[in-house]
């Protein structure tokens, strides 16, 4: 199955403007650019394996993530933009959101940069309420107002 995206160029991200925030990196340095092209290629796949991220974690609270349809179906398949992530944290989670944290996914983008040669991959998503019920509260510990943006770049 083929990934539809946008092709974007990589613009810097919004500046945080309001509550708090946090940005996390993680670099690799590789041998050579066959071994980091293999890496980003790996985890630019594992970014779009929403259902096996919570396998992915090295953590003994794991997290569990499901991928849902635009109508709340739970789907097999690439992420495309407006479909939900459902998150199952340990503890109980949001009663609007049944037990579970809820997040849509609003933006899947390549990008390029032929100057350095760097390709890259980023998905955005923001807290929503449950797509399952008639609830209109957002169903996550964040507000609607915040977005988590996740890069693979290579």
């Amino acid at each position: 199955m083929e990934l539809k995206v946008k092709r974007m160029k990589m613009q810097s991200l919004p500046k945080q403007t309001e509550g708090g925030y946090s940005d996390n990196e993680h670099h690799i340095v590789c041998n050579s650019v066959t071994e980091a092209k293999q890496l980003y290629y790996a985890a630019s796949r594992n970014l779009l394996a929403i259902n096996q991220w919570g396998n992915l974690c090295n953590s003994l609270l794991k997290a569990q993530f499901a991928l849902f349809s635009e109508i709340g179906i739970p789907i097999y398949r690439l992420p495309r933009e407006n479909d939900f992530i459902r998150i199952d944290l340990p503890g109980p989670g949001p009663i609007n959101g049944e037990g579970y944290d809820w997040v849509q996914i609003e933006k899947i983008a390549t990008f390029s940069k032929p100057v350095n040669d760097e390709v890259g991959i980023l998905m955005r998503v923001r807290p929503v309420s449950s797509p399952l019920n008639e609830k209109t509260d957002t169903a996550h510990f964040f507000s609607s107002e915040a977005t988590s943006t996740f890069i693979v770049r290579g």
